[in-house]
């Protein structure tokens, strides 16, 4: 197939993303990626399929010695895109941490994160990898833990309910893409069936385990408004699911250990991957 990459509009630690034509774009593989794309393929077209609100997959292919596959261009500004600029906007007019984190854009933003995630947690589909396989999976390959660490793992998910609820695992405010007050959203890797506390979980997680730092950003004051308001981002997503949900938001806490173990197979930095452990070890100890 003739391919003529485009504009570079992502890259990760497995792979690149291109533009490709007016409307679709191609993430290809790095030769060096321990992904596994006929894995993420295979699961996006089963997402598509059950018409969940993925963008379109359309084949595998190979580029220059790399596998990738091409799927529809969902073109707007995602969530994280108008978090940043208002984050910008608030401190050009003076406006401290918490004056930003309660503007009207950022408020609207976590409300429509709850909404859509609800509305996706109506969906089910059974054909969908259940959290469990897929948690067992991520404690299976974890090079951290102790054999006797990872049993007790694998007890605390075999004990985790079991539900049909489509997840999508990694609702950052990055794969939320709104146009035309149309939201869609992108990257559905890590999509389960599960609880929506499964979710839930995950962005609290994220917020929690940003390792975001001043020394990691250009814009100090974006480094510093995500690091002070943490946790109010976690208080008002909680609010706003549960005023659409009757999910009960006490029992999250069962899905967090191996949810942490789950993250621990991200592309981490070194301080987060210790963070990570030790927080697991902790709340092991105390089970």
């Amino acid at each position: 197939m003739d391919i003529k990459l485009g504009k570079l509009l992502g890259t990760g630690a497995g792979s690149d993303v291109y533009e490709i034509g007016n409307d679709k774009v191609l993430k290809l593989y790095k030769r060096n990626s321990i992904g596994n794309i006929d894995y993420e393929y295979n699961k996006s077209l089963t997402v598509y399929k059950n018409g969940l609100p993925i963008p379109k997959i359309y084949e595998i292919i190979e580029y220059n010695g790399q596998r990738g596959f091409i799927m529809e261009q969902i073109k707007g500004e995602s969530f994280l895109q108008i978090m940043l600029n208002n984050i910008d906007d608030c401190y050009n007019k003076g406006m401290s941490c918490t004056e930003t984190f309660y503007s009207p854009v950022n408020i609207e933003l976590i409300e429509k994160t709850a909404t859509t995630l609800f509305h996706l947690h109506e969906k089910s589909c059974s054909a969908l990898e259940s959290a469990q396989g897929s948690l067992k999976m991520s404690c299976k390959y974890n090079q951290y833990l102790t054999e006797q660490e990872k049993n007790i793992v694998y007890s605390l998910i075999d004990n985790l309910p079991v539900a049909d609820n489509v997840c999508h695992g990694d609702p950052n405010p990055g794969n939320f893409i709104i146009r035309d007050d149309k939201i869609r959203l992108i990257d559905w890797n890590n999509c389960v069936k599960a609880s929506p506390l499964y979710d839930i979980t995950e962005y609290t997680l994220m917020m929690k385990y940003s390792d975001t730092s001043v020394d990691s950003i250009e814009n100090k004051h974006i480094a510093e408004y995500l690091r002070e308001c943490k946790e109010e981002y976690i208080k008002l997503f909680i609010e706003s699911y549960s005023k659409l949900s009757d999910v009960n938001i006490s029992n999250m806490d069962i899905w967090i250990i191996p949810l942490l173990v789950s993250k621990m197979g991200g592309n981490n930095t070194l301080k987060k991957q210790e963070g990570l452990l030790a927080d697991i070890r902790n709340r092991l100890r105390i089970l």
